[in-house]
C-alpha cells in the first residue's frame, strides 16, 4: 500500500506539472477551505487528491469511480492515508437509477472504461455496476452546497448533467468535464454546451495557452487527431 500511496503522488504532481496543467490549476483555485466538490469518473484519484487537498478537513470530495478495483483501491489509500475528507462512491452517474454494463478496455481497468460500447475496441469485457443520478444521491446524502465538478465520463457527460438538472440549478458549480466529438460528433459536443448555457452558463477552454469561448470550438481544428494534444477539456462557469 504503501507503494500505492507513492503512485498516488506520482499521478497527481504528473497531472498538475505536465498532463493537465490549466487543468488541475483551475480546480485549486476555484476550491476553498470547507468546500464541497465531486470528482465524477475519478479513476486512480490524481483529481481527487488536489480537491482534497484544496478543500482541507473541514470539506467534502466526493469520487465517483464505477470500476470495481479502482474504487476499492481509492478507498483504501484515502483511509490509510489518513485522508477523511475524500468519500469513494462505486456507482454510475446517469439520468436515471438502476444496473448499466460498462465496458473496460481488454487491457484491463483503465481511464478509458465507458458506459459507451461504441468508444472501445475489439476485445473489452462488460461489467455491471450501480447507477444513480446526481439529483437522487445528492438528496439521499444530503450534500451540501457543490462548488464544483469534475467529470471525466468518456461520452457519458450528457446523461450525466440531465441526471443533475437540480444540483445545476441549485448550486450552479463550476464545471470541468471532458467532451470529445469521437462520441457521436461535433453536433453532440455543441448539444451539451447548449444545455449547460440554458442554465446560464458561459463555457472556456484553452487552445495554445489562449482561453478561449466554446462558441469558437471546432472539432476538426481543435479535436483534430494530428494534433499533439487535443483540447478534450472544457470549463463552464
Amino acid at each position: 500500500m504503501d507503494r500505492e500511496r507513492a503512485h498516488l503522488l506520482v499521478r497527481a504532481w504528473r497531472h498538475r506539472l505536465l498532463k493537465d496543467r490549466w487543468e488541475v490549476a483551475f480546480v485549486r483555485r476555484a476550491l476553498k477551505p470547507g468546500d464541497c466538490c465531486l470528482d465524477i469518473g475519478s479513476h486512480k484519484g490524481a483529481y481527487a487528491y488536489w480537491m482534497a487537498q484544496r478543500v482541507g478537513s473541514t470539506g467534502r470530495v466526493i469520487a465517483f469511480e464505477p470500476q470495481p478495483g479502482y474504487a476499492e483501491l481509492q478507498g483504501q489509500l484515502w483511509r490509510r492515508s489518513g485522508v477523511q475528507q475524500v468519500q469513494v462512491e462505486q456507482v454510475a452517474l446517469s439520468d436515471r437509477e438502476g444496473e448499466v454494463t460498462l465496458w473496460i478496455p481488454s487491457w484491463g481497468p483503465s481511464p478509458g472504461a465507458s458506459l459507451v460500447r461504441s468508444s472501445l475496441g475489439d476485445g473489452a469485457t462488460e461489467v455491471k455496476v450501480p447507477m444513480t443520478t446526481l439529483d437522487a444521491y445528492a438528496q439521499r446524502a444530503s450534500l451540501p452546497r457543490v462548488a464544483l465538478i469534475k467529470c471525466d465520463v468518456e461520452g457519458h457527460e450528457a446523461a450525466v448533467f440531465r441526471g443533475g438538472d437540480g444540483v445545476l440549478r441549485r448550486d450552479k458549480p463550476r464545471l470541468l468535464f471532458e467532451c470529445e466529438a469521437r462520441f457521436g460528433g461535433e453536433d453532440r459536443v455543441r448539444a451539451v454546451f447548449d444545455s449547460l448555457k440554458s442554465f446560464g452558463y458561459a463555457g472556456w477552454f484553452m487552445f495554445r495557452g489562449v482561453r478561449t469561448p466554446v462558441e469558437d470550438f471546432r472539432a476538426d481544428i481543435h479535436q483534430a487527431p494530428t494534433m499533439k494534444r487535443t483540447c478534450n477539456n472544457f470549463v463552464f462557469e
